[in-house]
């Protein structure tokens, strides 16, 4: 079962707003929301992912990214040039 979690530096904490109770029906209030985010690869490297699926908690607006979502990012991310200073792709790729 995937669980919902957002990244807060470099470890997965649940959000507040998703009870434990919740978590196991994903009975959140919830809105699945197709938007853009930065991640911080290293100290110089900024990745901009542009078309990310992610859910978003109707009551508090934090944002949390399923497992096989950040596990294609975590993809995405370790093929990326890391001498450039600020790369922007998509999703979908």
């Amino acid at each position: 079962m995937s669980f919902p979690r957002r990244r807060e530096s470099s470890f997965f904490v649940l959000d507040p707003c998703f009870r434990r109770d919740d978590i196991a029906g994903f009975r959140f209030p919830q809105q699945v929301l197709i938007t853009s985010l930065p991640f911080k690869v290293n100290r110089e490297c900024i990745v901009i992912i542009k078309g990310l699926p992610v859910l978003q908690c109707q009551n508090c607006n934090e944002y949390v990214i399923e497992d096989a979502v950040m596990e294609k990012v975590d993809g995405i991310l370790s093929n990326i040039d890391r001498t450039t200073e600020l790369e922007v792709l998509s999703y979908a790729v």
